[in-house]
């Protein structure tokens, strides 16, 4: 039931304040360790915590220089998972797969979604943005879109004010910037309103004003009926970011696996060709990244670098569509990613769910 869904942490409430509990891709963490807890007994999801433990990645043999995969898995009492993420890289198209496993005694239940974060070259958000939504809504008496502001009035603009929200004759929904969001202004919509008959994919398309544009799929949404499935689906914006959330609801019962794919395409009007030289970058590092030699620390720097030369060489090219299926109800959002404090306070730990 809803009551059982967690926002990826696992064990918390049967810990006290000093005791660890799980987060699903970060680690054990202790209850109450985060600066914004004062002892209060309700999970901060944007506030970091102190490791119980420190977490390890242990990184898989690829198949070649253009994919990586890495794995961590924690148990801790009658709660566990193991998490694995494979990033490839095919000429603009960018495939992220995730594997999740129930590793303790008890199911679990949580969201998970990404942020995306996109610009076009760091130009602000403002006209020019369009997100095509991959999201249809029946049943209303007009053609205008439903749905929610939750943080309307207190921390987050209408988006109404800088945005056209939109609904074509297929009842699919766009938006169209047509403002600059000034500095320090957010914005965020909750789709799926349990008042509509809502069909979604959870895919979209996001075009930029440079000529960029990117569609993003999930294909188990279409071909898996139970786990995973679109549990809700946000947008959020502001200044430096428009960002498209489908959320989809995992749930796995001790010794169950469930996986999901991120299928990622770029494309640009553009002639402009920085691409060849990120690429080479890519191939380069990956190349490194496979020598014995790396300590433990360098590896852990070059994946890091590793990731970003990936988004380098594909941010120059992006193309798209987008259709639907079924989801529904919704979920609080996460302004930022979810992280985690070390022993040192100056260093953090970010999810990687």
């Amino acid at each position: 039931g809803k009551g059982d869904i967690t926002n990826g942490v696992l064990g918390y409430e049967a810990a006290a304040v000093g005791e660890p509990f799980l987060k699903i891709g970060v680690g054990a963490l202790i209850k109450g360790s985060c600066p914004e807890c004062a002892g209060s007994e309700e999970y901060r999801f944007n506030s970091p915590y102190r490791f119980y433990r420190k977490p390890k990645w242990e990184v898989l043999p690829s198949p070649g220089p253009n994919e990586i995969t890495f794995v961590s898995e924690e148990v801790l009492g009658d709660y566990g998972y193991r998490i694995q993420k494979t990033a490839r890289l095919d000429g603009n198209v960018l495939t992220v797969r995730s594997l999740l496993t129930n590793l303790g005694k008890k199911q679990f239940t949580t969201p998970w979604y990404s942020h995306h974060f996109f610009t076009g070259d760091d130009e602000p958000v403002g006209p020019g943005y369009v997100l095509d939504l991959g999201l249809s809504e029946f049943g209303l008496k007009s053609q205008t879109p439903l749905f929610k502001q939750p943080g309307l009035g207190t921390w987050a603009a209408d988006i109404t004010d800088y945005s056209n929200v939109t609904m074509a004759r297929d009842a699919s929904i766009s938006i169209a910037v047509k403002k600059t969001i000034p500095e320090g202004v957010k914005l965020k919509a909750e789709f799926l309103d349990e008042n509509t008959v809502t069909l979604t994919d959870g895919s979209f398309t996001l075009h930029a004003p440079n000529g960029i544009s990117v569609i993003e799929k999930i294909p188990e949404i279409q071909t898996q009926s139970r786990n995973p499935f679109i549990y809700a689906y946000n947008v959020y914006a502001e200044r430096g970011t428009l960002s498209p959330e489908p959320m989809l609801l995992l749930y796995l019962q001790p010794a169950e696996t469930t996986f999901w794919t991120q299928h990622l395409k770029f494309s640009s009007s553009d002639k402009y060709n920085a691409q060849s030289s990120s690429s080479s970058s890519f191939i380069f590092m990956a190349r490194a990244w496979q020598q014995s030699s790396l300590s433990p620390s360098s590896r852990g720097i070059l994946m890091m670098a590793l990731c970003s030369a990936a988004i380098m060489a594909l941010y120059t090219r992006f193309s798209g569509s987008n259709r639907r299926l079924v989801g529904r109800h919704y979920h609080s959002y996460s302004p930022i990613p979810d992280h985690s404090l070390e022993d040192e306070p100056s260093r953090r730990s970010m999810q990687v769910v």
